[in-house]
């Protein structure tokens, strides 16, 4: 434990974000059980890395805030134990919020995955350089929060593709380890993965669309109900002007008959289709009204998972 803790105390950022990206030389020396587990993890974020937001946002958060939690712990208690204990808290607590805040998770995950790509290809050897990554790595995950599905989709493809070329030789399948055939597969696979990703990304797209016109026919047709129901009932409260004599012509001569019973039962049924009309109106109300109700809920519901309406909401599988 202690020997962990003076090595996060004197951890340097472009070790830690060379380690993410597996550019380290150290990567070609890890064990096969490690290389399976990489290979396993490279594959996930490559082809399901949008989908599984929510599980890199909540890793990110939590790999970082211990990082964050015992490097502070060390400077100003130097004690192993309870900088131990200080990292894992504050990584637990930034894992979980971020795997709640989608917003927050994407903004984190982008920066992380930017910057490992970016030291990966730049392998910056000065400070200043270094910033350069750190700078691009801040531009695409502001930009994130802006496109997050687009975004996040390219970076985890790439991603994978740089895991895999760096976990691949440790498998020791390639003949010689002959890197152009390396560089193939994590190519192909990187690009197959982006594709697979974006064509989930618009499935899911066009099942919300097709949701959502339901909602919106469904909410129409209750409404177009009620105005027909306000309509017969206005139809029928045209009846009591109507002049219920009945006249017949007999040699010129005209008789009126009497109809008060006919009336009354006239009446009484018009009455009656009128209750029934005005219960089918009120049941349409409520209808509306609940219909009304749903959608302001959903709005708002929408509104905290913003994400999920202009790029993604988290996906299930």
């Amino acid at each position: 434990m202690n020997e962990m803790m003076n090595q996060l105390q004197s951890l340097k950022l472009e070790n830690a974000f060379e380690w993410i990206a597996g550019s380290g030389e150290k990567a070609l020396q890890m064990n096969m059980t490690m290389a399976i587990i990489l290979v396993v993890a490279a594959l996930l974020i490559c082809f399901l890395g949008l989908k599984l937001l929510r599980v890199w946002s909540a890793l990110a958060g939590l790999g970082t805030g211990f990082l964050v939690g015992g490097f502070a712990g060390m400077q100003f208690t130097g004690n192993p134990l309870i900088s131990m204990i200080i990292g894992l808290v504050l990584g637990v607590g930034l894992g979980a919020l971020l795997a709640w805040w989608l917003r927050g998770g994407a903004f984190l995950t982008a920066f992380l995955l930017t910057c490992s790509i970016a030291i990966w290809f730049v392998k910056p050897d000065s400070q200043v350089k270094l910033v350069i990554c750190l700078v691009i790595g801040l531009v695409l995950s502001i930009l994130a929060e802006v496109i997050m599905a687009p975004v996040i989709i390219l970076l985890s493809g790439l991603q994978g593709g740089t895991i895999l070329l760096s976990a691949i030789p440790a498998l020791q399948v390639i003949p010689g380890n002959n890197k152009s055939i390396i560089y193939v597969i994590a190519g192909v696979l990187t690009v197959l993965g982006i594709f697979v990703q974006f064509a989930l990304e618009f499935k899911r797209k066009v099942k919300q669309n097709v949701a959502q016109a339901n909602k919106i026919r469904a909410t129409e047709s209750t409404e177009n109900d009620v105005d027909r129901a306000r309509q017969m009932i206005d139809d029928l409260d045209g009846l009591e002007d109507i002049d219920h004599s009945v006249e017949y012509e007999d040699d010129d001569e005209y008789y009126e008959e009497d109809d008060e019973y006919y009336e009354d039962g006239e009446e009484y049924e018009v009455e009656k289709e009128r209750a029934y009309l005005y219960d089918e109106e009120k049941s349409a109300r409520k209808a509306v009204k609940k219909n009304k109700k749903e959608t302001k809920k959903n709005a708002k519901k929408n509104k905290k998972k913003s994400a999920e309406d202009d790029d993604i909401i988290f996906i299930d599988l």
